[in-house]
């Protein structure tokens, strides 16, 4: 018999799987090749992948409460002992300008004694690149992908041994509103000290990326805890580390921005972020189709 942890995984998988099969039906449907105008959110496939979601989800949990990127809440959130975090369509903007760089993010997460809410399980899909990053607490990270004319590889995951920031790939999101003057003084400290700096709409798959080695950090302003979670247990398990820009845990009710590492760069980019000193150091530890 499974135990929870087991099944909310497999729940996970699922619902993923199920909510990027949804998504994938109205990716290239909504707008012509090379326009430039944003066309609005594509809300009947969201809506829909959503609805999945949710089902499969309630289905094999319905005492658990659910909370949705867009606001939206199933059963007692507030209350229940278990919690799954669900972002449906993180990377709109990418979705609507025909990018494949968009992705699913769902978290379960368990009370601790005091009553606060930690991930004890978090997916993140990316359906039209055909990868999948998952980890559980104390099971560490894993990925598969789909790779056409190769087959499915998969395999455990694990933070990059990049020790210089010269050396560092930076990923970050801004949302969508202006960026403040913050926003721009910390953009041009990081561009000026890395080997390479882009901006992406889905947060979750970045996170991933450091999880993957792909990038050693990641960094935003503007994320919510129902959009990030997920994914930063991925972070963690592949070794890496997570806090606020003030070096604390995430999230902490401080509104002070995520800062997620190879944990090797994580106090040069603390630094970095608040404009003082550029610490070197600080430390950070079978799915069958993508």
């Amino acid at each position: 018999m499974l135990d929870i942890l087991d099944e909310a995984i497999l729940t996970a998988w699922n619902s993923a799987r199920t909510a990027g099969s949804a998504l994938l039906a109205g990716f290239e449907a909504g707008r012509p090749q090379g326009s430039y105008a944003k066309p609005a959110e594509p809300q009947e496939f969201k809506s829909f992948a959503e609805k999945e979601i949710l089902r499969l989800i309630t289905d094999a949990f319905p005492e658990h409460g659910v909370l949705f990127s867009g606001g939206g809440r199933e059963g007692d959130v507030e209350g229940a002992g278990h919690v799954w975090y669900v972002n449906s369509l993180d990377g709109a903007f990418n979705y609507t300008r025909n990018s494949p760089f968009f992705s699913i993010s769902i978290g379960f997460l368990g009370r601790d004694r005091d009553g606060a809410l930690n991930p004890l399980a978090g997916v993140v899909l990316a359906p039209a690149l055909m990868e999948m990053f998952w980890a559980t607490l104390g099971g560490g990270a894993h990925y598969c992908q789909q790779i056409p004319g190769i087959g499915l590889t998969e395999g455990p995951i694990s933070v990059s041994d990049t020790g210089r920031a010269e050396g560092a790939v930076v990923k970050t999101w801004l949302g969508e509103a202006t960026p403040d003057q913050g926003d721009i003084s910390r953009q041009g400290r990081i561009q000026g000290e890395v080997m390479a700096f882009s901006k992406e709409a889905s947060a979750s798959l970045n996170l991933a990326y450091v999880a993957a080695g792909r990038a050693e950090c990641f960094y935003s302003s503007n994320l919510r805890p129902v959009d990030a979670v997920p994914a930063t247990l991925i972070v963690s398990e592949a070794g890496g580390r997570v806090s606020d820009y003030q070096g604390r845990p995430w999230p902490n009710g401080e509104g002070s921005g995520i800062l997620a590492t190879n944990g090797l760069l994580h106090g040069r980019f603390m630094g970095l972020l608040s404009g003082g000193p550029k610490a070197e150091g600080a430390q950070g530890g079978k799915v069958l189709a993508c």
